[in-house]
C-alpha cells in the first residue's frame, strides 16, 4: 500500500496515498475543499473551453471571417479610426470576447481590425469589464459593448 506524510505543516502522520491529511486536519479542510471545488471546476472548464476556442482559429471559417473583416475595415484599426487617426491592423479582434459570450464567435459584426496598441488596451479593459483571462472572474451581468465607438470610449477612459 503506497502512504506519505498528512499535508498539513508539522504533522508527520503517515496516511494512504488517496488522502490528503489524516483524520484530525481533514475535518479542519472540509470547509476548504468544498470551496475549492466550485474553483476547481471553474478553471477547469474554462481551460477546456479555450481549447475548443483556440482550435476554432485554425478552420476555414475563421481564416473566411477574418478576410471579410479585413476587407470591411480596409486593413486600418477601426478604434484609431474613431480619432481620426489612420494606422494598419495587426489584429482582427472580437468585439465582446468569445470567452464572455461564444455565440458571437463566428458573428462577423463582432470582428474588428485592431492596432497592436489598441489591441494591448482593449485586452486590459475588458479584463476589467468583463472578467476575461487568467485568474479572473467572469462578470455575466455586465452589458455587451457591440458597439465600436462605445468599445474604444471605455478603453481609453
Amino acid at each position: 500500500m503506497k502512504a506519505h506524510q498528512c499535508e498539513q505543516d508539522g504533522c508527520h502522520r503517515v496516511i494512504p496515498f488517496e488522502e490528503r491529511y489524516c483524520q484530525i486536519h481533514a475535518k479542519l479542510h472540509q470547509d476548504y475543499r468544498g470551496r475549492n471545488q466550485y474553483q476547481i471546476n471553474q478553471s477547469y472548464n474554462r481551460a477546456r473551453s479555450k481549447d475548443d476556442r483556440i482550435k476554432f482559429y485554425h478552420t476555414r471559417t475563421w481564416s473566411h471571417l477574418r478576410q471579410l473583416a479585413i476587407q470591411r475595415d480596409h486593413s486600418l484599426c477601426r478604434y484609431c479610426l474613431i480619432d481620426g487617426i489612420v494606422t494598419p491592423f495587426e489584429y482582427v479582434d472580437h468585439i465582446v470576447p468569445v470567452e464572455f459570450d461564444v455565440g458571437k464567435q463566428k458573428d462577423i459584426t463582432n470582428l474588428v481590425c485592431a492596432c497592436k496598441s489598441c489591441h494591448e488596451k482593449k485586452t486590459a479593459w475588458e479584463q476589467r469589464y468583463y472578467g476575461t483571462g487568467e485568474n479572473n472572474q467572469l462578470r455575466h451581468r455586465v452589458i455587451e459593448l457591440m458597439n465600436v465607438r462605445a468599445v474604444a470610449n471605455a478603453m481609453n477612459g
